[in-house]
């Protein structure tokens, strides 16, 4: 809020007051911290006091901005029914509320007092300050009301006075009578020593536990932030390893004969398009692309292995699972490149690829470095058998054919596929079958598991 209104706004010597510097954290005979909590409860005690025996005088009090003051407004009203006075020095961040007794004192952003939280009140029979000032520590996890301050509370009349004289004259009140003593100062005695030294070894002890808690809150959310990131460039099979890594120390063995049914995705002519587009924009397309695919990939209890540039490799326990993942994909992506060509941007042509058999899955690489992933002829053959799917379309194995019963008509032919024995069937499924496909897909799964996915 740049509108300034309130008893002081316009006036020099507030924007240019400073209070804390009247302050010597290094006095002995001064309470200093810099804990928050022990701030507060001084801070609450000044003002029971003032409230319990009916003090009347003119109360001061710094919260910084006027947001941090309104938690604290049924309080402050109630002291200021008894005080009958209360100035408050702001920042006005937020609307202030009408309360009787209460002036609002506006703050600039950068004046002094913006950056101190502070109470002063003096009487005949009571007087006390607590001043303090915020710390500047970018970087810093904060706790409590997610500031840093030391200060000190004081009943020491000269620092109390100078303060009193400061803000009186701020304000434009009177400047105060000067008071001899304070008497309500803690006597000099045993018990007043053991008292002090008592909160001076629990106020070192407090230090050493905040800063601790800083080292540990600062550790923790480097973890978390690592953790979120290392969990989203890995498949779940690596991170599961990961794990086990964690708990007993050693990698799980490569565990055989599991039999999974691979889909493999690419984009046709790729390489044409990256000569085609700016980088920037290619990039972006491609990223939300791959999302877009791999969410399809997990929704349907999939699991993605590796991002391969433009392409993707995923695999699946049932063979009805990664098929019907299949055809989600190439409706998302016909979705998607109908969204690029609206906003001018490049499209992405997929081909999708599935092949069901045993393969090995498990920790692979070099001493210093190991990459969770798949091996195993089924792998090798949903990405050669990518190079005869169409556009929009999926090509299967026969293995992956037999094990979904599909009764739609495909286009049935024979390949031969490099470092592979003989003639290899594969089936063709187009745009125009996937309507069929998707319904003999749903008859399967309507009776529930048991019924439907034992033949497979």
């Amino acid at each position: 809020m740049n509108n300034l209104t309130g008893t002081a706004a316009l006036r020099p010597q507030v924007q240019s007051l400073s209070l804390f510097g009247l302050t010597n954290l290094e006095d002995p005979g001064q309470l200093a911290t810099n804990s928050l909590q022990t701030l507060l409860a001084i801070s609450h005690s000044i003002e029971d006091v003032v409230t319990h025996n009916h003090y009347r005088a003119p109360f001061f009090a710094g919260f910084q901005r006027a947001s941090s003051f309104l938690p604290q407004a049924r309080r402050f009203s109630r002291l200021a029914s008894v005080v009958g006075k209360v100035y408050i020095f702001a920042y006005p961040d937020v609307a202030v509320p009408t309360i009787p007794n209460i002036e609002f004192v506006f703050l600039t952003e950068d004046a002094p007092l913006a950056q101190e939280w502070f109470l002063v009140f003096q009487t005949p029979d009571f007087q006390a300050a607590l001043l303090t000032h915020e710390l500047d520590r970018p970087g810093v996890t904060h706790f409590g009301r997610g500031r840093d301050y030391e200060g000190l509370v004081t009943f020491d009349p000269a620092i109390v006075q100078a303060a009193q004289r400061a803000l009186h004259q701020a304000v434009g009140l009177p400047t105060p009578p000067e008071v001899e003593s304070a008497p309500l100062a803690l006597p000099t005695s045993p018990y007043a020593e053991f008292h002090q030294n008592l909160i001076r070894y629990l106020e070192q002890r407090n230090r050493q536990l905040r800063g601790l808690y800083r080292t540990l809150d600062n550790r923790s959310k480097e973890i978390e932030r690592l953790q979120a990131i290392t969990r989203r460039m890995v498949s779940n099979a690596a991170w599961d390893s990961a794990e086990q890594l964690a708990q007993t120390g050693a990698l799980p063995p490569l565990l055989e004969s599991q039999r999974k049914t691979i889909l493999f995705t690419d984009v046709k002519d790729f390489v044409r398009l990256t000569e085609m587009t700016a980088p920037e924009s290619l990039v972006d397309s491609l990223n939300r692309y791959l999302d877009a695919i791999s969410t399809v990939v997990y929704q349907n209890n999939g699991d993605v292995d590796k991002f391969l540039g433009d392409g993707m490799l995923a695999f699946f326990d049932e063979p009805w699972a990664a098929l019907k993942a299949a055809m989600e994909i190439q409706n998302r992506v016909r979705s998607f490149n109908a969204q690029q060509t609206a906003a001018r941007q490049v499209s992405l042509p997929t081909r999708v690829s599935l092949s069901t058999g045993p393969c090995l899955i498990g920790p692979l690489g070099s001493q210093d470095r190991k990459e969770v992933t798949l091996i195993g002829r089924p792998v090798n053959l949903a990405s050669r058998l990518n190079a005869y799917a169409p556009v929009g379309g999926i090509v299967v194995d026969d293995e992956t054919f037999i094990r979904v019963k599909a009764p739609v008509f495909a286009a049935r032919y024979n390949v031969k596929v490099k470092n592979m024995e003989g003639n290899l069937p594969v089936y063709e499924f187009d745009e125009n079958q996937m309507n069929s496909l998707r319904q003999h897909l749903a008859r399967l799964q309507s009776p529930g598991p048991v019924a439907t996915h034992g033949g497979f």
